[in-house]
């Protein structure tokens, strides 16, 4: 859900494209090929409640229920379903999938962010230090909290013309600290010295007629940075030193969160409605990831990758979680999930993150929410960021 909403919260609402995915015709069609189609089912039911059209908004609602998966209504963003709050068929509906799937509890708090009006769509985290960087949306700055929970500037506001930041990935190699960021006018992808928090590389997207969405990215060790777009629906490949932004995956439906196999042979790819794609580097042939039933790959916005392990954070559709998935042993499907943290404080409005040695840390309490695309919604004040940690790999692996 939140690669559809920060089209919105980043740029404005004429940042939708034109030829609209997330159109209604568009996902009725789209329902049939893809591999989550409870995800759209559930995605149409909020239509039809805000449409007043209750018996068609339950009806899909329980083909969705129906699936076992995590799909939960009333932990839909933006409240879309409160037409139905009175009906008594869907507050048993609720009581069903409340009993069904109880809060599940595994994460930690490591950090709060003391820094006010952040709205965070990522953190990274070095090892080295102990330290983790935070980006604020509102004041395009990024902050670094010590291991004593001490908050400095490590980018200033808008230092190096960056706009509205949302992806981050920290480089241990080089020392470095990778950010995509997105302006009116352009989107780009920026580097900082962990040294010194001096900008030393930007490379620029204009938007043209057609605005970008820089969501998320990957960088390799040999320094390429791949970029999800999900205005565009591609995936960019930019060369170490390059200044060229190489299409790599194209006609995908909201790209989001991108990682690459520890082997470095494939790059997984997650998408708002599709599921996961996987890139094999070698053929560069692209295919989804086939699942078994009730497993829920919809909306994933942080994905990382780990040996036969896909850790990741969830976050539309009612799927609010951090979870891992197992994948066989070629890397080419999905063969199970584990829930690590659902329905807890810890993941109120959470997003991206990073991990470390089996541990997947994440913005709990994103407040994503709270921006309109200028300003911070509504009177309240914004609250600290806080970040969670959770273990991902079993004991002994």
């Amino acid at each position: 859900m939140l690669a559809v909403a920060l089209a919105l919260v980043t740029l404005g609402a004429g940042a939708v494209p034109a030829a609209d995915p997330m159109a209604t015709a568009s996902l009725m069609r789209a329902v049939t090929h893809s591999h989550e189609p409870a995800a759209i089912r559930f995605e149409l039911a909020a239509r039809a409640a805000m449409r007043g059209n209750r018996a068609t908004a339950l009806s899909l609602l329980r083909s969705v229920a129906a699936t076992g998966g995590l799909y939960d209504p009333s932990r839909d963003i933006g409240d879309r379903f409160a037409s139905l709050a009175r009906d008594p068929s869907y507050r048993q509906l609720l009581a069903t999938i409340h009993h069904t799937h109880p809060p599940v509890s595994n994460s930690r708090l490591v950090t709060i962010v003391h820094a006010p009006s952040f709205i965070t769509e990522d953190v990274a985290y070095d090892r080295v230090s102990r330290a983790f960087y935070v980006g604020s949306i509102p004041t395009r700055q990024i902050v670094r909290v010590d291991r004593f929970g001490a908050v400095t500037t490590f980018v200033p506001p808008q230092y190096g013309g960056i706009g509205k930041m949302l992806g981050m990935r920290l480089l241990q190699s080089g020392r470095t600290l990778w950010v995509v960021a997105n302006r009116d006018d352009a989107s780009g992808l920026y580097v900082f010295s962990l040294a010194t928090g001096r900008l030393i590389r930007r490379v620029m997207l204009p938007h043209g007629g057609q605005p970008h969405l820089f969501n998320d990215l990957l960088v390799t060790p040999a320094h390429d940075a791949y970029i999800t777009d999900s205005n565009a629906g591609v995936v960019y490949r930019v060369a170490r030193d390059g200044h060229a932004f190489v299409v790599v995956m194209r006609g995908l439906l909201l790209p989001n969160g991108i990682t690459q196999s520890t082997d470095g042979r494939a790059i997984y790819v997650s998408t708002e409605f599709e599921g996961v794609y996987r890139y094999d580097a070698a053929t560069a042939s692209v295919a989804l990831l086939p699942h078994a039933p009730g497993i829920a790959m919809a909306s994933i916005d942080g994905l990382y990758s780990d040996g036969r392990y896909l850790a990741g954070v969830q976050n539309g559709y009612g799927i609010i979680r951090a979870v891992r998935f197992t994948l066989n042993a070629a890397g080419t499907a999905v063969i199970a999930e584990k829930t690590l943290e659902y329905n807890t404080p810890a993941v109120s409005l959470p997003t991206e993150g990073c991990i470390d040695d089996g541990t997947l840390y994440f913005v709990g309490n994103s407040q994503l929410d709270r921006w309109d695309g200028h300003r911070v919604r509504g009177s309240a004040p914004l609250v600290p960021i806080h970040v969670y940690a959770v273990r991902y790999r079993p004991s002994g692996a």
